[in-house]
């Protein structure tokens, strides 16, 4: 058995292996399965929800957002999967996030520039 330090698709892997030796086993075909629906199936179907969806967001907060995809992937296979971030990946996950709020608060600031001279202006 694999430590439990390893992630389910490690485990996997090492079964297909070890279970391949006799030629073709079911769980060799499994897996090719999962990797099938996983590559295409659910990543074409989120692409196609993102596409649809950036219809309806103003392309600054669909740019913005989008800078959020890899840390939502980080953190969902870290809870999901168990896998462990290293330091690095967390720096990188804090600057995507201090980025993010940066940019909202910019956002915010300039609009409130504009509606404060608008008014001086009237």
């Amino acid at each position: 058995m694999v430590s439990s330090r390893t992630s389910c698709a490690t485990e996997i892997c090492v079964l297909s292996v070890s279970e391949n030796r006799t030629g073709r086993s079911c769980l060799a075909r499994v897996l090719w399965l999962l990797i099938f629906t996983i590559g295409w199936v659910l990543s074409l179907l989120a692409y196609l929800i993102c596409s649809y969806a950036l219809k309806y967001v103003k392309a600054s907060k669909g740019s913005i957002l989008s800078v959020l995809e890899p840390v939502s992937a980080a953190l969902f296979s870290t809870v999901l999967l168990g896998e462990s971030l290293e330091a690095l990946q967390l720096v990188g996950i804090a600057l995507a996030l201090i980025g993010i709020v940066l940019l909202f608060e910019r956002k915010v600031a300039t609009t409130q520039t504009v509606l404060y001279l608008s008014y001086e202006i009237c």
